[in-house]
């Protein structure tokens, strides 16, 4: 409001914004992605665009990027979320006076979440579900997916699992032998990676790459973006320090 909107000189802002929104229809239309920053601080915007666009992104070769974020429910769902899990019903260490203002990047933190008794099963299913859809994303070609778990604070219950999957997809085994044809997008994957997928013989972990991201935590100015396995071409970069979290 210090301003006035550039296409509403003689009008209010709102009818600035709709004709902005107007003007720009067609491109946001045509665009293969839209950022909303709406409730992205900047460092965490930051984080996306490098993510997405950064040095030798975009090639077929480097198959999905999973994103793993963890969130709070008072704070809103993540807008760009492809699936959103709900820990609010496991024990909250927020009760606990040594833990409440801590996190669930600590081990003790973590303890204390992971001794709930249905918290093992609750992880084992996300897992499983990921387990099964992840290598569907990657065979239809999709390039980025986005896995919310979300609870009161965002700082404990939802960290924990989140840095709980992110061992999990980081570190599953995998047949190097099957990556190549099963991150092909469908239409153009051969009979052979049609069978493998069907009888369960091609492990396609390696076609994606994990990033982890706390969102309350960034917010608060604690970075906690990372690479929880980075893409396979530039895994070597990456051990020189070409890239930084």
């Amino acid at each position: 409001t210090r301003r006035r909107h550039p296409l509403a000189m003689r009008g209010t802002v709102t009818e600035g914004i709709q004709a902005e929104i107007d003007l720009t229809a067609r491109l946001r239309a045509a665009a293969d992605m839209v950022i909303d920053t709406s409730d992205l601080p900047p460092p965490e915007l930051r984080q996306v665009v490098e993510m997405r666009f950064g040095p030798g992104r975009g090639h077929v070769g480097e198959g999905l990027t999973v994103a793993l974020m963890s969130f709070a429910f008072p704070a809103g769902l993540p807008r760009e979320a492809d699936m959103v899990f709900d820990a609010r019903f496991l024990r909250n260490p927020y009760y606990d006076p040594d833990l409440s203002v801590r996190t669930g990047l600590e081990a003790d933190v973590a303890a204390y979440v992971a001794a709930d008794p249905d918290y093992r099963r609750f992880l084992d299913q996300i897992a499983a579900m990921l387990d099964l859809v992840l290598p569907r994303f990657v065979r239809e070609g999709k390039k980025y997916a986005t896995i919310a778990i979300g609870c009161s604070g965002g700082r404990h219950r939802s960290v924990t699992l989140v840095e709980a999957l992110a061992t999990h997809l980081a570190t599953r085994p995998h047949n190097d032998s099957h990556i190549d044809k099963a991150i092909a997008p469908s239409d153009v994957q051969s009979d052979t990676v049609e069978s493998d997928m069907a009888d369960g013989g091609a492990d396609m972990t390696g076609a994606w790459s994990v990033i982890v991201m706390h969102r309350e935590l960034a917010r608060q100015g604690r970075s906690s973006w990372r690479w929880a396995s980075r893409p396979k071409e530039h895994a070597a970069d990456a051990a020189e320090g070409q890239y930084s979290s």
